[in-house]
């Protein structure tokens, strides 16, 4: 897709291009008369020439047929290459806008790859974090556990040595009051 600014400066560059062909054409053109030496004297010292001087016939400016020619096919190369120019901006700009679209799925893709990442890892520590809390209830549990052991077996011991004290008595011949 070309811009209207990259038009217009294609355009005005031919135009500069061809203006100058032209130009070149006219300066380079044989028929052009040659400025008479005796009249640019006399204006200069302002005498005037003569009115018996015979007046050397105008040439009237034809355009040499090989300058049009040469004009007419350099005109037509550069209009050539800038079509040229045209087509293969074109391609760059079609190949720019598939490069775009390709990165633009590579990024989408990319994107939804990172957002699978993301989840999973967020699943991951919900579950590390599950199971340090079941580890700590678990670790509570046995402590609890434990203490709860610990005093059965302090109280049975206590009751065993009671007993045992109550047995030595017994045997003793004392019998326990109460």
């Amino acid at each position: 897709m070309r811009t209207a600014r990259s038009q217009d400066r294609t355009l005005s560059g031919l135009i500069s291009i061809v203006a100058f062909l032209s130009w070149l054409a006219v300066l380079s053109a044989p028929s052009v008369a040659v400025a008479n030496p005796e009249h640019s004297r006399a204006r200069q010292t302002g005498r005037k020439t003569s009115a018996h001087a015979p007046k050397k016939p105008t040439e009237t400016v034809s355009p040499d047929p090989d300058i049009l020619i040469r004009l007419q096919r350099s005109q037509s190369a550069l209009e050539s290459k800038a079509n040229d120019l045209d087509a293969g901006i074109r391609q760059q700009a079609n190949q720019l806008g598939r490069e775009i679209e390709d990165s633009k799925k590579q990024t989408q893709q990319m994107l939804a790859a990172t957002g699978k990442r993301i989840a999973l890892t967020q699943r991951l520590s919900e579950l590390i974090i599950a199971l340090l809390v079941l580890l700590c209830a678990g670790i509570l549990y046995i402590a609890r556990r434990l203490t709860r052991l610990e005093r059965k077996s302090f109280m049975s011991d206590m009751k065993l040595n009671q007993a045992k004290v109550e047995t030595d008595e017994w045997q003793a011949g004392e019998l326990p009051q109460g």
